[in-house]
């Protein structure tokens, strides 16, 4: 079995959830073994906290350092949205990390537009700070909202894969959303509020896919019974190639290069912009909360608290002590817990009975369906997303200028590998310059031949255009030879074209 397929075997819902002997925690912040991939050095020290301390030193920026790169990028940003109406976007929860941002955004004197994704779950004090948050910075506001029978029928969908995964829907739509708003605005740049401080420690086995439309779809065709048609999203192509490289839409981690500590920016947005708290990460949306206060912790056994406290831990804003008081905490009180199950239940449409089977349903895990990173890895059409990222990026390029390059160091230095060779055996001086000559004329006309054939690469953007054009204004005779003309050119100036690749057949 491969690594590839092992990884698949392993974190299958019977592995992952099969039962454990022996409880372990993590010496220096409270990750468990509730990760069952989880690993604790000779110190007790889980590779949460070494992978946080490996991430935290190569993408924060902190103190001097991160204002300089932050000056960059704002300087970058604000000449890519010169005459724009807008020079980035931001994405607006409501919740801390999207809320201060948005703050920090406008500090930096830059232009956001900001989007709201509106999926049915806001809670009233989410709606009430955000229109707080856009009135006070003076933000122009876009709210894009989904069609609810659709969106219904998704989550659902999720809860019946039983998986650890039904946020995904949510964070899929948003991410989606920010890129086409980028482009149907002319943004280059989106801020981010990802960040390392507070984030990094989800275990990958906890939540899995946010990316992949291809598990999506698969989940929402198997159990959700109608086709998704409004739902926005995006799949390989999209985040592979016309993102990053076609439309040049670039994710800034803005958190990243600044000191940020949650504390303070709450206390900042509580005088600032009228914030409210939520009680608890993410919980701006009553979904979210009732997922990862309730389902996640009692039928998976993921409590996402103990990621996010072990974060502040490892970054020296709470202690161990304090984080281990707070995960024996309940996540929601008796009250809300109950209140918020039957309202979750009822706006999804599910009896009682139809909740019950959901919770104890056998889990499973984002590796037991198809998806788009099971099957796409190895075909043709993954290998023709690599070339077309590699060609929009400029790497092509690049990589045909290095081959070029080297071709040309070998000839100069063939002369002296010939002399060398002559010094080595005793051979006839005549024979040796005749061989030299058909030796040299040969890889002269194939050095040439291969020069022109990778400098006519570089033209194949224009062989449709050129084509029509040759035909549609020559005579047949003409443009025959117009045709075996540009044939032996593309095979490196040969009488017999050599084999051309898909993308130099002729246009239609």
């Amino acid at each position: 079995m491969s690594q590839e397929e092992d990884r698949w075997v392993r974190r299958s819902g019977k592995r992952i959830f099969a039962p454990t002997t022996g409880y372990r925690v993590c010496t220096r912040c409270i990750m468990d073994t509730s990760d069952p991939e989880i690993v604790f050095d000779e110190n007790g020290v889980c590779n949460h906290c070494h992978d946080y301390e490996r991430r935290l030193a190569a993408e924060v920026y902190p103190g001097i350092k991160g204002k300089q790169q932050l000056a960059k990028a704002v300087a970058q940003i604000k000449r890519d949205g010169a005459g724009k109406k807008y020079d980035c976007i931001l994405g607006l929860s409501g919740g801390v990390d999207s809320t201060y941002v948005a703050y920090v955004t406008k500090q930096l004197g830059l232009r956001p537009l900001a989007v709201h994704l509106d999926n049915g779950w806001n809670s009233e004090i989410s709606v009430r700070n955000i229109e707080n948050i856009v009135t006070i910075l003076g933000i122009d506001l876009h709210t894009e909202v989904l069609d609810w029978e659709e969106f219904r029928r998704l989550q659902v969908a999720f809860l019946r894969a039983s998986t650890p995964d039904s946020e995904i829907p949510t964070d899929h739509a948003i991410i989606a959303t920010l890129y086409k708003l980028a482009a149907d605005h002319d943004i280059r740049w989106i801020m981010d509020g990802s960040n390392i401080v507070t984030e990094i420690m989800v275990p990958a086995t906890w939540s899995h896919g946010h990316s992949d439309f291809g598990y999506i779809k698969h989940l929402n065709d198997t159990f959700g019974g109608a086709e998704l048609k409004t739902y926005p999203h995006y799949d390989y192509y999209d985040y592979m190639v016309r993102f990053p490289h076609i439309q040049r839409i670039q994710r800034f981690p803005l958190l990243n290069y600044i000191d940020f500590n949650k504390m303070e920016a709450m206390e900042i947005m509580k005088r600032e912009l009228k914030w409210t708290p939520y009680g608890g990460k993410h919980y701006e949306s009553i979904y979210t909360r009732f997922y990862q206060g309730y389902i996640l912790p009692k039928k998976f056994g993921f409590d996402k608290r103990r990621s996010h406290l072990s974060c502040l831990v490892a970054n020296g804003r709470i202690t161990r002590d304090e984080a281990l008081a707070e995960i024996q905490k309940p996540a929601l009180s008796e009250e809300m817990e109950r209140e918020d199950r039957v309202f979750v239940a009822k706006k999804l449409g599910l009896s009682d009975a139809e909740f019950d089977e959901i919770m104890n349903a056998e889990r499973k895990t984002f590796w037991d369906y198809p998806s788009s990173e099971r099957n796409l890895p190895g075909t043709e059409t993954y290998k023709k997303y690599i070339t077309a990222s590699q060609y929009h990026s400029g790497e092509w390029t690049r990589m045909t200028v290095a081959r070029l390059n080297s071709r040309l160091i070998s000839m100069r230095s063939l002369h002296v590998r010939a002399l060398q060779r002559m010094r080595r055996i005793h051979i006839n001086p005549m024979e040796a310059v005749t061989s030299f000559g058909r030796f040299a004329k040969r890889t002269t006309a194939n050095t040439g031949s291969s020069l022109l054939r990778n400098a006519m690469k570089l033209t194949i953007p224009l062989i449709r255009p050129v084509g029509n054009f040759a035909r549609s204004t020559m005579s047949p005779e003409q443009f025959a030879r117009f045709k075996r003309f540009a044939q032996k050119m593309y095979a490196g100036g040969r009488v017999e074209p050599a084999p051309s690749s898909p993308e130099m057949k002729e246009p239609v």
